[in-house]
């Protein structure tokens, strides 16, 4: 074993026995490396992302800092895990980018008439020009249980307590409005 074969032994054995400075020389001894793997990963994956390969070695050091260590067989595995964790980092980084992108995916329209209301699909937006509109002149308590549990979310509970509702009321108000919406959906909007 080499000098630096040793060091990297020796310092994934203190790193993983919970000494963080262990994982400093880590970091240290295998930054060429580990430059070469996100530069590939960069490379191959992630072309569209504005980052250079030190800030997404820097990145993952930061992420594998702020958690306890992961069980690792040897300086290999540790190679693979630091891989691993640029990975999941970019696939959150772009996870929040579109996010965030035009409002969250919303279409940009009115706020009252863009939601997301499907159970079944709770992160895909909807285009609901006038469909709202068409509840709330139905059913003013509908549009305003659909409105709760739309954008922000709320439970049933939440929804009954916040309208002041009864709880059933709130459950059969939000059934009947979000078939109510998806038929409307699928007939086309009312203007």
């Amino acid at each position: 074993m080499s000098p630096t074969d040793e060091s990297v032994a020796s310092a994934l054995r203190r790193w993983m026995q919970g000494e963080p400075h262990g994982l400093d020389v880590l970091f240290e001894v295998k930054h060429a490396q580990l430059t070469r793997v996100a530069a590939g990963i960069l490379a191959d994956d992630y072309r569209d992302l504005d980052m250079e390969t030190d800030e997404l070695v820097n990145q993952s050091y930061l992420l594998m800092r702020a958690k306890p260590p992961f069980p690792m067989e040897s300086p290999t595995h540790f190679v693979h895990v630091v891989r691993q964790v640029m990975e999941w980092h970019l696939t959150d980084l772009i996870r929040r980018r579109k996010a965030t992108k035009n409002w969250g995916g919303l279409i940009p329209t009115d706020l009252e008439e863009s939601h997301v209301i499907d159970d079944r699909c709770p992160n895909t937006p909807l285009i609901v020009t006038g469909v709202m509109a068409e509840i709330r002149r139905e059913n003013p308590d509908m549009d305003k249980v659909l409105q709760l549990r739309g954008i922000p979310q709320f439970t049933i509970a939440e929804t009954a307590s916040a309208l002041d509702m009864p709880v059933i009321r709130v459950n059969r108000l939000w059934r009947a409005g979000r078939d109510r919406f998806h038929r409307l959906l699928d007939e086309g909007s009312p203007n």
